[in-house]
């Protein structure tokens, strides 16, 4: 059992509107065959990921909401598409429960639809279920980041420091010119990323270099 599964269990419960999954923004055209074969993956990936959690009753919530426009997101930049992902929460077109829903988007572009379209089922894989997290996604947060996090002990003594007198701490200030953004295994996206951004956070599983797939 996972307390935070349960408690976005929950949240999905006192909320009927809230949606599970994230926005999607596509950012590669030219063939809609291939588009609509990634969708389906990316639901049969969260659906079969669902099963058996505590959140397998909502999975009538998953919904992707995907974000098309070829003149303005084709081969965008992460800057470009975090730009319009903070604007479509600003303007309010979902309910907006804190989730990881409303921290981060999935952004699709042409390598990480290849490596859905190249997929193969392997001996450990059921269905079509990617277990060994081969095919991947970027994962783009909204906020700026901080790739070092602050020891606990450090941020303590901020917080002393500081405390009273209406000073803002460095920690407080986003850096404008950095995006966040990582590689995750799609069949990681629902539950295992959302319980993450929910509990330890964002530092959590976005920490690995090179462009090294999240499989945790």
């Amino acid at each position: 059992m996972s307390p935070i599964l349960e408690q976005i269990q929950e949240q999905l419960q006192q909320y009927p509107e809230a949606k599970l999954g994230f926005v999607v923004y596509r950012c590669t055209y030219g063939d809609d065959a291939a588009w609509k074969r990634c969708l389906n993956f990316l639901t049969v990936q969260a659906l079969e990921s669902l099963k058996d959690t505590e959140l397998e009753s909502m999975s009538s919530r998953l919904d992707w909401n995907v974000q098309e426009n070829k003149r303005v997101l084709d081969g965008a930049s992460f800057d470009v598409v975090r730009e319009d992902f903070r604007h479509w929460i600003e303007d309010g077109h979902e309910i907006n429960i804190a989730s990881p829903r409303h921290h981060a988007c999935i952004v699709i572009d042409k390598p990480s639809l290849q490596s859905i379209l190249r997929w193969q089922p392997t001996s450990r894989s059921r269905r079509n279920f990617d277990a060994d997290g081969s095919t991947w996604v970027n994962l783009l947060s909204k906020r700026d980041e901080d790739p070092h996090p602050v020891e606990e002990d450090e941020e303590e003594d901020d917080d002393d420091s500081d405390a009273g007198n209406g000073l803002l701490k460095n920690d407080d200030r986003e850096p404008q010119d950095k995006v966040s953004c990582c590689r995750v295994g799609t069949s990681y996206l629902v539950p295992r990323i959302w319980e993450l951004m929910e509990g330890p956070g964002w530092k959590s599983f976005a920490h690995h270099p090179g462009g090294r797939v999240v499989t945790e």
